[in-house]
């Protein structure tokens, strides 16, 4: 009997996403603290507008890294503090784009 580990790390991957944003969804951002989402955010716009392509190369590591080599949310959040702040900043601002878009999906829009 064979194992198919590439399809059982992406089922993890995707299993350990869906947690992160169900709970993002109810406010609770557990990646992430408070000191680290406001800086994130702020002057935003101009951060992203100089994104080079080392950023965005460093941004895909550490969520390969976040989702297929760290296992608890201790290790997930020590790799997300060890991060430098552009990079950090980045994957914060996506995870927030990807929370906005999920929720915009799942409310039906009333007319």
């Amino acid at each position: 009997m064979s194992v198919d580990w590439k399809k059982d790390l992406v089922i993890m991957e995707t299993d350990q996403l869906e947690t992160l944003l169900t709970a993002g969804q109810w406010g609770h951002h557990i990646l992430f603290s408070n000191e680290q989402i406001s800086s994130a955010f702020k002057d935003a716009e101009a951060r992203l507008a100089g994104l080079g392509k080392e950023t965005l190369e460093a941004v895909n590591e550490a969520l390969t890294s976040l989702l297929a080599e760290t296992t608890t949310l201790i290790e997930k959040r020590m790799l997300v503090e060890e991060l430098p702040e552009d990079v950090r900043s980045v994957l914060i601002y996506l995870y927030f784009r990807i929370l906005d878009q999920r929720m915009e999906k799942e409310t039906p829009t009333v007319h």
